[in-house]
């Protein structure tokens, strides 16, 4: 996936006997790789590391960049969170303060998550590569969706003055799991039915297709993922910095119901102005 916007790309190279002897090119580790588990391994320690940079100071919520600290309201968390889409469409176009913010915990997630980018003179086991690169994705997706929720749930006790608000966006958040469920679903059938093709040709745009090829189709759930990471993220400070410091009835004002909206996972997908 050739994208300027994804800092992050491991360009890993076969030693010279297995080029000549499998005329391939193989850009990134892939998952079946013996060093799997060493990168797994890695990426973990470097979310939960970022995770620990988390600090609460009052009704702030702050994060430590190394030379300098962020913070925010947490009312001013609370709105990101609660718009996503137009929070960082808005977050990009201006580049600063909470959206500075989210840019920095997506570079960090695109650094540290592998890119997947395969050339074969096989282009079935290219497509496949790109289809199941897309389907971790997606299943990352689901279990930060799933962990939303329970945050979610939980500060509708923590923060009752916004209730109105994070019951809104549970049901969003419902809503969105149920629509990316069916897309994994639509996705496998899809899968099945282009790896019946033989012809290069036809291979060759299944993959390479905008905007509808594999290739594209993984790098917008990419950045997709990144951008869910922030979310999750962001919910899981909240939730810390209010049991830290309860809510008051002054703090903040309730949350406009009417600013949360649902998405559909498939606009997400094909709107350039969703990606970060």
């Amino acid at each position: 996936m050739a994208d300027d916007r994804n800092p992050a790309m491991l360009d890993s190279r076969p030693d010279a006997r297995n080029e000549q002897s499998n005329k391939r090119r193989i850009v990134l580790t892939v998952m079946t790789s013996k060093l799997a588990p060493i990168i797994l391994a890695v990426f973990a320690l470097s979310i939960a590391a970022t995770a620990q940079t988390w600090t609460f100071q009052g009704t702030q919520i702050c994060y430590d960049l190394g030379s300098t600290v962020q913070c925010y309201a947490r009312g001013t968390i609370s709105s990101f969170v609660s718009q996503r889409d137009r929070a960082f469409e808005s977050g990009r176009q201006a580049g600063q303060g909470v959206g500075s913010l989210a840019g920095v915990l997506i570079a960090a997630w695109l650094n540290h998550r592998q890119q997947v980018r395969i050339e074969t003179e096989e282009l079935t086991k290219e497509l496949q590569a790109y289809f199941d690169a897309e389907f971790d994705l997606i299943q990352d997706e689901q279990k930060m969706e799933s962990e939303d929720q329970q945050s979610v749930m939980e500060l509708e006790q923590l923060n009752p003055v916004r209730r109105d608000g994070w019951q809104l966006q549970l049901q969003s958040s419902k809503k969105l799991y149920d629509q990316r469920a069916k897309y994994l679903s639509d996705l496998k059938g899809l899968l099945a039915m282009e790896m019946k093709e033989k012809r290069r040709k036809a291979l060759r745009y299944f993959i390479d297709h905008e905007p509808d090829g594999a290739k594209a189709r993984y790098g917008r759930q990419r950045t997709m993922a990144a951008q869910s990471y922030v979310v999750n993220q962001f919910l899981r400070a909240l939730v810390s910095s209010y049991r830290q410091q309860p809510a008051t009835p002054q703090e903040e004002p309730p949350v406009n119901t009417s600013s949360i909206r649902d998405t559909p996972h498939e606009q997400l997908l094909h709107d350039p102005n969703n990606w970060f």
